[in-house]
């Protein structure tokens, strides 16, 4: 299966009648698919999916995505994947068990990186898309970026995102600086180093707990 220049600008507007801003992208792919049985090691597939901007008008999505499943292992490539001022790469592989019925001990590994180059314009694309006008009140400008890693399994998934920025809001004159680090495993959570910089004041936290225990920590 193949397919070329499939133009989605009004794509949105089919899901969601109410948000009328549109998307600039063409997407073009092939997939392919085969399998010899009914276990995660029987199936093989690919897909390959590229996203091209074509005009000026709408909010313009490039860059392109892949997931490839062999012997039990898949893997889902995001290569430089951008929509407006934001820009995605990641790389997550899943081992999958034996069975599928096992699913909860599919191993996963990977990283996630968000780029945004433009929080001012960000902001306004989400109020143009219809989420919100929440982060376009505070007015911000400058930059963020988080890098989220995954490890451990679906049954008891493992992450850390480490989170920055850098710019102003509120109209301040002053630079904010935002620096944290937030991870969960085996159902405890901590937030770790979080630095926020603004306006002359500083606040420095660090937490720790857990859903079960009910237990939080923190200064």
């Amino acid at each position: 299966l193949s397919w070329t220049d499939v133009r989605m600008d009004e794509f949105p507007a089919s899901m969601w009648p109410d948000r009328v801003h549109r998307v600039s992208t063409a997407v073009s792919g092939t997939a392919e698919a085969s399998w010899s049985g009914h276990e995660p090691a029987d199936l093989t597939a690919a897909l390959q999916v590229a996203h091209e901007s074509f005009t000026s008008q709408g909010l313009p999505i490039q860059g392109g995505w892949s997931v490839n499943a062999a012997d039990g292992t898949w893997r889902l490539t995001l290569d430089t994947l951008s929509a407006g001022p934001v820009l995605v790469t990641s790389t997550v592989v899943a081992s999958l068990p034996a069975s599928w019925s096992e699913w909860r001990e599919t191993d996963i590994a990977g990283d996630l990186i968000v780029e945004v180059h433009d929080l001012g314009r960000l902001a306004d694309e989400l109020v143009h898309l219809g989420f919100t006008d929440a982060m376009a009140a505070a007015a911000p400008s400058g930059t963020a970026s988080l890098h989220l890693g995954l490890s451990d399994s679906l049954g008891m998934l493992a992450w850390r995102a480490e989170l920055s920025a850098a710019g102003r809001v509120l109209g301040l004159s002053d630079e904010m600086a935002l620096q944290a680090v937030v991870s969960r495993r085996r159902g405890v959570w901590r937030l770790s180093d979080m630095d926020i910089r603004l306006a002359g004041s500083h606040l420095y936290v660090v937490a720790s707990g857990g859903a079960a225990s009910g237990e939080l920590a923190g200064e």
